[in-house]
């Protein structure tokens, strides 16, 4: 086989492993350094009801976060990893009003 043509097929057989390992979002990491399969695992830690300092503890600062308030009743949504959104309100079960911030919701999307 000429030099040319094993030069081209060693191109393209890189090229491909490139793009896969590309496309590997498992080991993506976020910016505590945690990677996605990190993030996964210490979310099974996380439970509803728990305050923001703790769940902070547990998984460091948040890739990204989102925070309203309607009339005092907050409502902050953290996001991890590349699937998970962690939400926190201000109010109890029998809405309430709390002095603390706790996770209301965990969505794995």
């Amino acid at each position: 086989m000429p030099k040319a043509k094993l030069a081209a097929i060693a191109a393209v057989v890189t090229a491909i492993a490139f793009s896969a390992s590309a496309c590997d979002t498992g080991n993506l990491t976020n910016k505590n350094g945690n990677s996605n399969s990190d993030v996964n695992a210490k979310m099974a830690q996380i439970s509803l009801g728990m305050d923001e300092d703790t769940v902070l503890s547990i998984l460091g600062e948040p890739n990204d976060k989102q925070e309203s308030d309607t009339n005092g009743m907050k409502d902050d949504c953290w996001y991890y990893g590349d699937s998970w959104q962690l939400c926190f309100d201000n109010m109890d079960s029998n809405f309430n009003p709390t002095i603390e911030m706790q996770l209301s919701s965990k969505s794995h999307y």
